[in-house]
C-alpha cells in the first residue's frame, strides 16, 4: 500500500484536499492529511507537515502538494525520504535556491495586505460568485471558507528553501487543473517531467476528487529513465539502448528532437541498434540492417517507397522521449 502525504496550501485548510484523500484511499492508497495552518514562515510550514507525519509514524512514499504548498513539497519530501513528489495545480519552485513570489503576484499580495501586512482570508480575495463557481456545493463551500484564516505577509517575506538536486523526471510529476497554473505546467514540461492536464478548476481536488485521483494514479504509474546528454549521444553516432530500458532504442538525429522506439524490427524481430538513420522529406527514419525495412521514427509507421504502410503489423511501438533544459534525454518505457 503506497502512503501519500497530502499538503494543503497555507492559505486554506484540509477541506480542500480531504475529498481527494478519500478518493485516493478508494484506489488503495494510505493517506495522511495534516492541518498545516498557522505557520509564520515557509520553513515552519514545512516543519509542521514533517512533524505531523513523524508523530504518527507515517512514512510516505509520495508527497502531494496543492496550490501554494508546492513551494515546500521538495523540502518535505526530502525530510521524509519520500521517493515521489506530485504537484497538483501547484506552485513550482526553482530547481535550487529559494522560492518567493515575484512580480505581479507579490504586488497583488502587498496591495491586499495593506498597511497592517495581513492578508484577508483566501475566500475573500475573490468575488463571491467566483467561490460559488469553484465550489457549487454550499455545505462544502461553507466548510472551505470556515477554514480560511488571515495570513501575515511575513510568510511571503520568508524564504522557501529547496534541497539540492530535488527536481527530476524520475521522481516528480505535475498535474494541472486550471489555466491559472499553465506557466507552472509549462515549466515542468521544460524540465522533462510527466505533465497531466485536466480542463477544470483549481478546487477540483475538493469538488471532483475521483477524476483527480485517477490522474494521480496515472501519474504515479509513469516512470522516466535517464538516457544521456543529447550532444554526447550525437557525437557517438546518435543511437543508443538505454541501460534501464534495454528493449528500447533512442535515436537523436542531428538538428532534431530525439525519438524512442522498440528495438525490434516488426518484420523478423532483428535489433535496430545497427540500423541506418536518415530523413526523407523531413521525415526521420531508421532502416533495419537485416532486410532494409524503414520506419518513421516519429510515428513508428513503416515507410514503403516514401509512403506509409496502413498495416498496423508493420509498425514499431514508439515511446515518450523528451529533453530537459540541461540537454538530458529522458524516455518513458511504458509496458
Amino acid at each position: 500500500m503506497t502512503a501519500i502525504l497530502l499538503v494543503h496550501s497555507p492559505l486554506v485548510g484540509p477541506a480542500t484536499l480531504r475529498p481527494l484523500a478519500e478518493a485516493l484511499e478508494e484506489h488503495g492508497f494510505s493517506t495522511l492529511l495534516p492541518d498545516v495552518r498557522g505557520a509564520s514562515s515557509w520553513r515552519a510550514f514545512g516543519e509542521l507537515a514533517v512533524s505531523s507525519a513523524q508523530a504518527g509514524g507515517f512514512a510516505p512514499a509520495v508527497v502531494l502538494g496543492h496550490s501554494g504548498a508546492g513551494a515546500m513539497v521538495p523540502a518535505i519530501a526530502c525530510a521524509l525520504g519520500a521517493a515521489r513528489s506530485v504537484f497538483v495545480d501547484a506552485v513550482l519552485p526553482p530547481e535550487s535556491g529559494n522560492w518567493a513570489p515575484t512580480g505581479l503576484i507579490r504586488t497583488r499580495l502587498d496591495t491586499m495586505a495593506g498597511p497592517n501586512r495581513v492578508l484577508p482570508p483566501w475566500h475573500e480575495w475573490w468575488n463571491p460568485n467566483m467561490m460559488r463557481r469553484l465550489v457549487p456545493d454550499a455545505p462544502l463551500r461553507t466548510l472551505i471558507e470556515s477554514e480560511c484564516r488571515p495570513v501575515s505577509l511575513d510568510l511571503y517575506d520568508s524564504p522557501a528553501p529547496q534541497p539540492d538536486g530535488w527536481s527530476s523526471p524520475e521522481s516528480c510529476v505535475y498535474i494541472q487543473l486550471s489555466t491559472a497554473y499553465t506557466d507552472d505546467a509549462a515549466d515542468a514540461r521544460g524540465r522533462a517531467w510527466p505533465v497531466l492536464v485536466r480542463d477544470g478548476h483549481h478546487l477540483d481536488s475538493a469538488t471532483c476528487p475521483s477524476p483527480v485521483a485517477e490522474l494521480i494514479v496515472r501519474a504515479l504509474a509513469v516512470r522516466r529513465v535517464r538516457v544521456g546528454e543529447i550532444g554526447a549521444l550525437r557525437r557517438r553516432g546518435g543511437v543508443t539502448v538505454p541501460r534501464n530500458a534495454p528493449g528500447l532504442l533512442v535515436v537523436a538525429p542531428a538538428e532534431s528532437a530525439p525519438y524512442a522506439v522498440i528495438n525490434e524490427c516488426a518484420h523478423q524481430g532483428a535489433e535496430l541498434l545497427a540500423g541506418y538513420v536518415s530523413a526523407t522529406g523531413g521525415v526521420p527514419w531508421i532502416e533495419c540492417p537485416l532486410h532494409m525495412w524503414r520506419y518513421d521514427l516519429a510515428t513508428g509507421r513503416r515507410l514503403i517507397r516514401d509512403e506509409f504502410s496502413t498495416d498496423p503489423r508493420d509498425c514499431l511501438r514508439t515511446f515518450p522521449c523528451e529533453v530537459d533544459r540541461s540537454g538530458m534525454i529522458w524516455v518513458e518505457p511504458r509496458p
